[in-house]
């Protein structure tokens, strides 16, 4: 077999993606000298090549001399996918997260500005790109094709779609799918299969969700016959235990917010209660949602119950 020339990583990772490389994975992979940087602890979020620079940078680091046919073999199999934009690759240096913390997802804490333990994740609050059919995007790009389906979503909610549905771990499932199946189709309505922290908070391991959401949505079937559609403390407690426990176990990659809040919209559509403003609109206001964010995942339910009465008293 004839050998050809040293690839060069450019060459090589131009080859097996379609892209040119981020300088992260060019540092990974020890760029041209073939030599690994020292320290492989990395800090990217979502959708800016993790698995590449894993794979690729891999071979790199231990590659010889690459016969002729490999750039020909790779050029017929690689996937057709859209171009990075290229605002996106610049935005952020590489390897590092204005918030300090692993963004891979997206979480409570993973995108916050606040301490350690902050809980707030607000997407203006720090630059995330998620790869989606439409290419590597970033926050601020997917946040309106998020809006788009999760009006759509509303929409069907409020038709009576999901009216005979179960309250189920299949209906949260669906709900996700909905929002953002067409957008990220290789983890849309699948439990998360990565571990995470967020804030003080470390959610449930992924081979635990699918009966811990199983049990979710067993223990809400089971409160719900409590509930009743005056405003009363009982089902005060049923709608804080149907946002808070579900934020606790934290059961997708991304859009953990999105999906409880089209969830709970449905909760109260059934209740015929009115609807409220579930995301919070002022800086105190955030700082005391996560407050009882916090205290709901050690099992204190009154201060997600005060916020919801506060919810119903705006709302009048």
């Amino acid at each position: 077999m004839r050998m050809s020339q040293v690839m060069t990583f450019e060459q090589f990772f131009q080859a097996a993606t379609g892209q040119a490389p981020y300088d992260y994975q060019r540092r990974l992979a020890g760029g041209d000298t073939g030599r690994p940087c020292a320290s492989q602890l990395i800090n990217i979020p979502t959708g800016l090549g993790k698995t590449a620079a894993d794979m690729r940078a891999s071979i790199l680091a231990q590659r010889t001399n690459l016969p002729d046919t490999v750039t020909h073999e790779l050029d017929q199999q690689r996937p057709q996918v859209a171009s990075p934009d290229a605002a996106a690759q610049a935005a952020t240096p590489l390897g590092s997260h204005p918030g300090g913390r692993d963004s891979k997802h997206g979480f409570r804490a993973g995108t916050g500005a606040g301490d350690d333990g902050s809980r707030d994740t607000r997407p203006d609050r720090a630059t995330r790109f998620i790869e989606t059919t439409h290419g590597v995007l970033s926050y601020t790009q997917l946040a309106p094709l998020l809006a788009e389906r999760v009006t759509r979503l509303e929409a069907a909610l409020y038709s009576g779609t999901f009216a005979s549905h179960p309250l189920d771990a299949d209906l949260v499932l669906d709900l996700h799918r909905a929002i953002c199946a067409d957008l990220v189709p290789e983890w849309s309505g699948r439990w998360r299969n990565v571990a995470v922290t967020v804030g003080r908070l470390t959610p449930p391991q992924p081979h635990e969700l699918p009966m811990l959401m199983r049990d979710y949505g067993l223990d809400l079937q089971a409160r719900w016959q409590d509930a009743a559609v005056s405003l009363s403390d009982r089902t005060l407690e049923i709608l804080a235990f149907a946002e808070g426990r579900f934020l606790s176990i934290h059961p997708f990659c991304d859009f953990n917010g999105r999906t409880i809040r089209v969830f709970l919209l449905e909760l109260l559509r059934r209740l015929d209660l009115p609807r409220v403003e579930l995301a919070p609109q002022t800086e105190a206001g955030r700082v005391e949602y996560f407050a009882a964010l916090e205290a709901a995942d050690r099992g204190n339910w009154q201060f997600l119950i005060a916020i919801w009465k506060s919810r119903f008293t705006a709302s009048r």
